[in-house]
């Protein structure tokens, strides 16, 4: 292995382990806001929902709705981003070799195409929780007849998630990549 690589590669694990643990923190955060949120009177929903949507004042019902969907797409999304840079760390390691499930200096190995593959699925779970979270604020503002300004608004961000489903599925791409690698790895290591 090179030692450029190998500098990028320890590099890599070291900024992924802390992505991973501040995402780690999120999830916690967001679970410890909507446990405290419980505590709360009606009035607290009302002003969260206040917070996220301006302008718009939903009955209580529809409060409590849009601020829960809002600690859930937090919650899942910041354990899935961690999970995603979990794996990241790992096929850095793999790659290196510095992994028990390596087989060497190569990152055309099995088991970053498993990887690779949980975090293109992780990446389209995270954002189908998004479309979910965004098409609960734009039906709730829809149903207190909020300003057309605001819907359209959330409409723009719910296309923006589709767009990012891409990434996904690029990911998806790029893992068979490396299987189509791996298999001409063995064939060349096979004529030698």
């Amino acid at each position: 292995m090179k030692l450029g690589f190998e500098r990028m590669s320890r590099w890599a694990r070291i900024f992924s382990s802390l992505f991973e643990l501040t995402q780690w923190l999120g999830a916690g955060y967001a679970f410890v806001l909507a446990v405290g949120t419980i505590w709360l009177d009606a009035s607290a929903f009302l002003e969260v929902t206040q917070v996220l949507v301006p302008g718009l004042a939903p009955p209580v019902p529809v409060a409590i709705l849009i601020t829960y969907a809002l600690y859930v797409s937090m919650f899942f999304g910041c354990v899935l981003t961690a999970k995603i840079w979990q794996y990241i760390r790992k096929i850095f390691e793999i790659s290196a070799g510095n992994a028990p499930a390596s087989i060497g200096p190569t990152p055309f190995q099995q088991e970053n195409v498993r990887l690779l593959k949980k975090i293109a699925s992780y990446a389209i779970i995270i954002q189908l929780i998004n479309v979910a979270y965004l098409l609960i604020r734009i039906f709730s503002a829809a149903v207190v007849h909020s300003s057309a300004n605001f819907i359209a608004t959330n409409i723009m961000e719910l296309f923006s998630c589709f767009a990012s489903l891409v990434f996904g599925l690029i990911i998806f791409c790029l893992a068979h990549f490396f299987a189509y690698g791996i298999q001409l790895q063995l064939d060349s290591d096979g004529l030698v």
